[in-house]
C-alpha cells in the first residue's frame, strides 16, 4: 500500500511539474464592499488582493512586509498586505511555486486589487515527423560455420634439371578447428616407383563472424624419394558449410626439393576431387 501512494505521489509531482502557476489581470479598483476593512500593525489601513482562482489549498507569502490576514471564499480569495508590500509567493501542494511575483504598482492602503490565479497547462507540442534514413545495405554473413576436416586431391609438375616428365599425384588432409591446425600430404610419382610425404600446419587468416570465405596459408617439411628432404607452402580457399566436412574448396601451392621444384594445385575430394582425381590419373596413364 505504501508503495502504491508513493508511485500516486510521484506521478502527481511530475504531472504537476508541467503546470505553471501565474497571476494576470492585475486591476487596481475602487473598494470592494465585500473586502473587509483591515489594519496593520501601524494602525495604517492594508491594501487588498483580491484574486479570482477555481482552485483551492493555495497559500501566500509578501517577503519583509509579511500577510495581515487571509480570507478564503468560493471562487475568491483576499489577501490583506500593508501598502509597503512589493512581493508575493504563491504555494500549492501540488503545483509548482510562484516565487516573489512582482506587485506591478505601489499600492494604496484601502484600495482593493482584483486579479487571476491561474494554472497553466504547456502547449501540446508539434512533433514533426522524421525522415526515415534508409542506411545502406551491408554484405550478410551467412549463419554457416567454417569446416573442420579437408581432405584434397592435388596434382603436381616436377620441374628442374633432375625432372623427366614427372607428376605427382597426391591426397592432403588438414584438420582445422579454430585457427591453426595440423595436416599430412601423401604423393606418388608417375615416373617412379616412389613417392613424397608431407607434414606441416595451416594456419586460417579470415573469421567466420564477417566472412563467408575461408582463407587459409599452409607450410611443412617432407620426404621425398624415400631420401631427399623437401619443403611445400600454399593456399587454400574454402567456403562456409551445414558439415563439419569441407565440400568446395581449391588451393595452390609449391614443393620444393633439391633441384627441381613442383607446383601443385589441389581440389576438394568430398565431392567432385575423386572424379577428377581418377580423370587425371586415366590421363597420365594413356600418356
Amino acid at each position: 500500500m505504501r508503495r502504491l501512494l508513493l508511485l500516486i505521489s510521484l506521478l502527481t509531482s511530475i504531472a504537476g511539474s508541467a503546470q505553471t502557476v501565474r497571476i494576470s489581470g492585475f486591476t487596481p479598483s475602487s473598494t470592494d464592499a465585500s473586502a473587509a476593512l483591515v489594519y496593520d500593525a501601524n494602525g495604517e489601513l492594508c491594501a487588498t488582493l483580491k484574486l479570482e482562482t477555481k482552485e483551492t489549498g493555495w497559500t501566500f507569502e509578501a517577503g519583509l512586509a509579511g500577510i495581515i490576514d487571509i480570507e478564503y471564499r468560493k471562487d475568491v480569495i483576499y489577501v490583506y498586505v500593508p501598502a509597503t508590500a512589493r512581493k508575493l509567493s504563491v504555494s500549492h501542494p501540488q503545483y509548482p511555486a510562484l516565487r516573489d511575483w512582482t506587485i506591478p504598482r505601489t499600492l494604496e492602503p484601502g484600495r482593493t486589487y482584483s486579479m487571476k490565479l491561474e494554472v497553466a497547462k504547456p502547449k501540446p507540442v508539434k512533433v514533426t515527423p522524421v525522415k526515415q534514413f534508409n542506411a545502406p545495405r551491408l554484405r550478410s554473413v551467412s549463419d554457416k560455420e567454417f569446416t573442420r576436416h579437408f581432405a584434397d586431391a592435388y596434382l603436381g609438375f616436377c620441374i628442374g634439371e633432375y625432372c623427366y616428365e614427372e607428376y605427382f599425384i597426391g591426397a592432403r588432409y588438414t584438420y582445422l578447428q579454430n585457427k591453426v591446425g595440423p595436416y599430412i600430404a601423401l604423393a606418388f610419382n608417375t615416373a617412379e616407383e616412389s613417392g613424397a610425404v608431407f607434414a606441416g600446419a595451416a594456419y586460417r587468416f579470415t573469421d567466420e563472424r564477417t566472412s563467408d570465405l575461408d582463407f587459409q596459408v599452409y607450410g611443412g617439411l617432407g620426404l621425398i624419394y624415400g631420401q631427399s628432404l623437401g619443403g611445400e607452402l600454399g593456399v587454400r580457399f574454402g567456403w562456409k558449410g551445414d558439415s563439419p566436412v569441407s565440400h568446395w574448396d581449391f588451393g595452390v601451392g609449391c614443393q620444393f626439393m633439391k633441384g627441381c621444384i613442383v607446383p601443385t594445385v589441389e581440389v576438394g575430394l568430398y565431392i567432385w576431387g575423386i572424379p577428377v582425381l581418377c580423370g587425371i590419373g586415366l590421363c597420365l596413364g594413356a600418356l
